[in-house]
């Protein structure tokens, strides 16, 4: 399997150092991560429409999940 480019978010705020700059987000299988690396911190989505719409609450609607297109080179 062909290892995820790591890419920096533009202004975003570590939830846990709180440094500006320092996160990157990465894909690892069907699972999305975000991590600072400064302090480790590490948060998990999962990139399945399926899951996102199935953890929608009963007063709640998803209007529309939209990925970013791949980008293979």
């Amino acid at each position: 399997m062909k290892p995820s480019v790591k890419r920096f978010i533009a202004g975003a705020i570590c939830p846990q150092c709180q440094q500006l700059d320092k996160l990157v987000v990465y894909r690892e299988a069907d699972i999305e991560i975000c991590a600072c690396v400064r302090c480790g911190y590490q948060q998990q989505q999962e990139t399945e429409e399926k899951p996102v719409i199935a953890k929608v609450g009963k007063r709640e609607q998803v209007i529309q999940v939209i990925r970013p297109k791949r980008h293979e080179g």
